[in-house]
């Protein structure tokens, strides 16, 4: 079973807020984009993200259909 890797380090210019280091190695279900999605929506649960936003993320392909199926009436000319 393949598995994908995602860090995340802050930077120390913010003095007042410890240091945050998130690591986590997700297993894919599978080699598609969706697939790795999945992943990284799991790593950004880790990292402290509500699963609500994290529901919010899509690919930029799912994101511009979607934005298309809300903006037809835009370019609708009957």
């Amino acid at each position: 079973m393949k598995k994908i890797k995602f860090e995340l380090t802050e930077d120390d210019d913010l003095p007042f807020f410890d240091k945050q280091h998130y690591f986590a190695e997700v297993s894919l279900s599978g080699d598609t984009l969706e697939d790795y999605l999945q992943a990284f929506k799991a790593f950004l649960v880790v990292c402290g993200f509500t699963e609500d936003l994290v529901s919010e993320v899509v690919t930029k392909e799912q994101a511009i259909i979607e934005w298309q199926e809300e903006n037809a009436h835009l370019t609708d000319y009957e």
